[in-house]
């Protein structure tokens, strides 16, 4: 834990902490655009945020419910740990290490270098409940969201939490100052600890900035990730349930930015918590009318009331007929929230339900219409949940067909590996995160560097079988769950996994490795979990290429496929004496398929130099199919 030195001082903000009881009303972030969803020319571009995009929330469609088929037997899994330091204090610990802080070896000064990690166990802060509280047992709460601005703690027992946000600004040994946010005093017990006597909420933040004092008092209780798609064009958006109140009613991009442990430098945004139905901008947050504007608004309302809205919504277009619908709930909250005019809202609301329920009947024009029994260490982890997207992948991938057998089969595992929602039987994105813009192959089994990923391209792979299963199964939602998992992953791949020479996200002495080899949360090792390989580092690279399909080129650029040959396959290529050698040069027509063809199609052909996986016939059909 790290020690608070004496430089701990007190500042009193204004803020005023309610009772945490409902939440708050749900809002979003900045929408995240991906760009285009299925392969298609690096041209091509998604809408930018404000462009509506048609279509209801491809999450919200299960794959199948019930539970799964009976073949499928139940167990119960008992890996379950708990871990506490020796001579610690019990609690929640958490802490921020800077780039500056990242550890480069095995040579610490070569370019590039093997790997970097973040030094772990190190505790900067650490909350636990230690006193009994009076009228029982106190009880500690700490929200875990991704993306959230403040770590919070919610002390409490029987009754409310209420109280003004008080500010502390703490210097650690290690010189790092935090900024320390409570309803309640706190105070130095010794240079180790620092304590509150009653409940309230106390919040932590790394640094010190007027962000921080202008939000402090909200708090992310939770996040919810919803998306939408429609030909393709996709946009996938995260909506935090927030409590707590702050004096900061804007949202804009800050100044701010804190490092990252693997994934470049984070930027800092608010929530728009208080941005609900009034109109609202930047430089007006509290809606303010004349008696004048508000007499021109009541004889243009008068008017526009008069129109066939029933009439007018009832089209064959869902497009057009919601903004219709949208247009008049928009006049009817004037007259009645702005206006407070009831006559007019009486003659206007009935029109605007009336067109409403005809798509709430759906009567308008066109109507809406399990792991492994092997031992936890064997079959890569698949016992512990770990790989199986890069598992089930290759199964999807080969069915692709709704027969009702093979079926049923293809749907237990895209349960298993993508349900867009939670229920009983399977989790919501087992391996799929959103915040990341990546699949994790990590399980449940505990690593001091976090979850990982190493195969970006068995990781696209399975996102294509997503796609294509959904296709020929008639599910139009998976089917663009597929394709917004391949556009979204297609950029943290090449921010995160393939290092063209202009990547600006990783450090300037890693990129040289051109892939990650294993990305960790913690942690990045240019290496493999079997090794590095026979000759060079085939191995590294070739497990981000398998397998080539029609997919491959939209994540592996023509510039970056020849980048790494050039600086890095093409020294020991004509070595590799087996299967991998298959691999790279299949790979090597992703930027010069007529030198591939010339491997493929020549009359001395190894069958030794072809990977388990592939298959001549497909090598020289896909090679053929793009020269």
């Amino acid at each position: 834990m790290g020690l608070i030195r004496k430089a701990f001082k007190k500042l009193d903000l204004n803020h005023n902490i309610q009772p945490p009881t409902a939440p708050a009303p749900p809002v979003s972030d900045n929408q995240n655009t991906a760009p285009a969803l299925a392969p298609r020319p690096v041209q091509s571009r998604a809408p930018p945020p404000s462009t509506p995009i048609k279509g209801g929330d491809i999450l919200a469609t299960p794959i199948a419910t019930g539970p799964p088929p009976g073949l499928f037997k139940k167990s119960t899994h008992h890996h379950m740990w708990y871990l506490v330091d020796p001579d610690q204090d019990h609690g929640f610990a958490f802490n921020h290490t800077d780039a500056a802080q990242r550890v480069f070896g095995p040579d610490p000064n070569a370019v590039p270098a093997q790997f970097y990690f973040n030094p772990p166990k190190i505790k900067s802060w650490l909350m636990s409940v230690t006193t009994r509280l009076e009228g029982g047992n106190g009880r500690i709460t700490i929200p875990i969201v991704q993306g959230m601005g403040f770590v919070t703690a919610i002390y409490e027992k029987v009754g409310n939490v209420v109280g003004d946000v008080q500010k502390y600004t703490a210097k650690l040994f290690n010189q790092v100052v935090w900024s320390v946010y409570s309803t309640v005093d706190l105070t130095l017990k010794d240079p180790n600890h620092m304590v509150g006597n009653a409940p309230g909420i106390i919040q932590f933040a790394r640094g010190d900035s007027q962000y921080y004092d202008d939000t402090a008092g909200a708090y992310a209780e939770s996040a919810e990730v919803s998306a939408s798609a429609d030909g393709d064009q996709g946009q996938y958006k995260f909506t935090y349930n927030t409590r707590g109140n702050s004096s900061r009613d804007q949202c804009p991009a800050t100044d701010m930015t804190l490092d990252s442990p693997t994934k470049g430098v984070m930027r800092s945004y608010q929530l728009p918590v208080d941005i609900a139905w009034e109109p609202w901008a930047v430089f007006a947050t509290q809606a303010k009318y004349s008696d004048d504007a508000k007499n021109l608004i009541r004889r243009v309302a008068a008017e526009e009331i008069k129109q066939d809205v029933v009439g007018m919504a009832n089209i064959d277009s869902m497009y057009t007929a919601g903004k219709i619908l949208d247009k008049f709930a928009h006049i009817a909250y004037v007259t009645r929230f702005i206006l407070n005019d009831d006559a007019l809202t009486n003659e206007i609301y009935p029109k605007v339900r009336q067109a409403i329920e005809i798509f709430a009947k759906n009567q308008q024009q066109f109507g809406l219409v399990l792991i492994s029994s092997a031992d936890p260490a064997a079959d890569f982890g698949n016992a512990n949940y770990n790989d199986h997207h890069f598992h089930y992948g290759y199964h999807v991938h080969a069915i692709a067909d709704n027969d009702s057998l093979i079926g049923s089969y293809a749907k237990v595992l895209l349960r298993d590996t993508c349900s867009p929602q939670a229920d009983e039987w399977f989790p919501q994105f087992r391996s799929f995160d959103f915040y990341n813009g990546h699949s994790w192959a990590h399980g449940i089994f505990p690593s001091g560097d976090g979850k990982d990923n190493e195969s970006s391209s068995e990781m696209y792979h399975f996102a294509r079988a997503v796609k294509l299963f959904g296709s020929v199964s008639g599910d139009h939602s998976l089917e663009k769950r597929g394709e917004l998992m391949l556009a979204i992953m297609r950029r943290s791949v090449n921010m995160y996994m393939l290092y063209a020479d202009d990547n600006k996200v990783q450090p300037p002495n890693f990129i040289g490795n051109k892939v990650s080899g294993i990305l960790f949360e913690n942690k990045i090792d240019y290496s493999t979990y079997f090794g590095r390989g026979t000759i060079g580092d085939e191995w590294i690279h070739g497990i981000h290429m398998l397998p080539i399909t029609p997919v491959s080129s939209y994540f592996r650029s023509p510039q970056f496929v020849k980048e790494e040959w050039d600086q890095k396959l093409a020294a020991w290529i004509e070595q590799i004496p087996d299967g991998w050698k298959g691999i790279l040069m299949l790979n090597k027509a992703l930027f010069d398929p007529k030198s591939a063809w010339s491997w493929f199609a020549r009359d001395d052909w190894n069958v030794a130099q072809i990977d388990n996986g592939m298959s001549r016939t497909w090598s020289l059909a896909f090679i053929a199919g793009i020269m």
